[in-house]
This record gives C-alpha cells, structure tokens and sequence, in this order.
C-alpha cells in the first residue's frame, strides 16, 4: 500500500486511534510484530529502547522455542528448522550483550523456557542454550539459580559445570557437595585439590590428588 492510500485511510486519526490500529496489526502475526520491533529500535528515543529490546527478546526465543520444543519431542529437527534455531539465538545473544539493562523478570521469564528444554536434553541444542543461560545471569544471585537448576536437572557435564559456578560465585559449601558428587575424572579431583590448597589445607589437597589416582 503507498504512502498516497494510507495518508487518505488514516491521515486523520487521532493518536489513540493510530496506536489501536498499529496493535492490531501488530498483533496480526509474528513477523508484523517483529517488523514494527526492528522499526522502534532504529527510531526509538534513548528512554524507550530498553523496552524495545526486552520484546525483542522475547519474540526471538519465541521462534527459537517452537523449533527446539519439536526438536526435544523428536531429537531433532530438519537442517533448515536447526539454523533457524540458531540464527534467533544468535540475535538474543547480540541482544544480552549489547543491553545489560534488561530486567531480570523478562531474563527470568526467557532463562526459566530454556532451563525447561535443557532438562529434556534431547534437541540438539542443549550446549548452546546453556551457553545463552550463562549470559541472561548477571548477577551472583542469578548465577546461583542457574547453578541450582542444573545441578539438579542437568546431565553429569552440566552438574559438574554446575559446581564450577558455584566456585566462581563464592559459595563454597555448594561447591564442595557438588564437586564431591561429580567425581568421575582425574580433572575433577585435580579441581577439588586445588580449591583446597587455595583455601589453605594443602593436606587435603594431597589426599584428594591421591584419592583421584587410585
């Protein structure tokens, strides 16, 4: 439609007006809803793009979630569904990194989808989705949940990576009960050791270098 016929349809509307009709289309489909995102984010003032960029956020896990939900009931998906996937992922990447001012609601709301499809771990994707979580957690305390989630519902790779959160956030005694349930590797006693020799109980330390040889 040219600028000529919408100027005629609705060149006199009021602004209540214009922002109901823009809803509605808006609303019509994804791909309207994603087209009038792209248009605020290269027009919005400064003040409104952070809302801009935490509906972005959720609309691109939203075409990144039906693929990987499919994938998780299927293992797996066709190669062009996969790169789609990958694609939108890409973009919430791009989105966390360049915005650290998104809410941890609308993180929590995105982390907790991903968390769900991690637990089935049979899509595919499961190592980059874990990768995007890392990066949806600011903060200790964020960083602290992702770790409780995982070292309960992950695979032993992502219990393990799990107590290497804790280690990094300070939270000692949840470090110490997870390392020491995932003690499967000589790395892993090598990991506990030298959390012991850094806190000072080279002892310890030796004893578990030992313990991991036999």
């Amino acid at each position: 439609m040219d600028a000529t016929t919408l100027k005629k349809l609705i060149g006199n509307l009021d602004k209540k007006e214009l922002i109901k009709i823009i809803g509605i289309i808006a609303n019509s489909s994804d791909v309207a809803e994603q087209k009038l995102l792209d248009y605020c984010h290269k027009y919005a003032v400064e003040e409104n793009k952070n809302i801009i960029f935490e509906k972005q956020l959720k609309q691109h896990w939203k075409k990144s979630y039906s693929i990987i939900q499919m994938a998780n009931m299927y293992g797996g998906c066709p190669d062009s569904d996969e790169e789609d996937a990958y694609d939108e992922m890409s973009i919430m990447e791009d989105l966390i990194e360049k915005n650290h001012d998104i809410s941890w609601l609308v993180r929590k709301e995105v982390l907790d989808e991903l968390l769900e499809q991690i637990a089935e771990d049979n899509s595919g994707f499961t190592d980059y989705m874990v990768d995007l979580t890392v990066k949806l957690c600011y903060s200790k305390e964020e960083k602290q949940y992702l770790a409780d989630f995982l070292s309960v519902n992950g695979s032993s790779y992502y219990k393990e990576f799990a107590s290497r959160i804790y280690r990094e956030i300070g939270e000692d005694q949840k470090y110490l009960a997870s390392r020491k349930a995932q003690l499967n590797y000589g790395s892993d006693y090598l990991d506990l050791a030298s959390y012991y020799k850094k806190n000072g109980n080279s002892e310890l330390a030796l004893q578990t270098i030992l313990e991991g040889l036999n």
